[in-house]
């Protein structure tokens, strides 16, 4: 989108790299400062739809880099958890007293526990 908004900025609009590249940045951002911007009718229409589509855009890496911090951490909580957890405390888990787990935590034990 950046690149995109750069490029037309620069064909249509007839300004030099730094300025288009400043005026894509400051709006992608939502930071809008109005110092640069589309003034042909053909920018302006084209305007509509890339800072509707690069605003959505931009969101959605942001989005992305959040979800894989909390991965990361979520996969850190469950090694942790994992090197504290023995069978006897899976044991301890039958609250039913029916000898045994239920399928979420049998599971849990076939998969990560090593087997005694």
């Amino acid at each position: 989108m950046i690149i995109a908004g750069t490029v037309f900025l620069i064909m249509v609009e007839k300004l030099k790299f730094v300025d288009p590249f400043y005026c894509v940045c400051s709006i992608l951002t939502t930071l809008g400062y109005g110092d640069k911007s589309f003034s042909t009718e053909a920018g302006r229409i084209f305007a509509v739809f890339w800072i509707l589509t690069g605003t959505i855009s931009l969101a959605q890496v942001f989005l992305y880099i959040v979800e894989l911090n909390t991965e990361s951490r979520q996969k850190k909580i469950v090694k942790w958890v994992l090197s504290k957890m023995t069978n006897l405390d899976l044991e301890a888990a039958d609250i039913d007293d029916v000898g045994t787990v239920g399928l979420f935590l049998h599971s849990f034990k076939a998969l990560f526990l090593p087997a005694y």
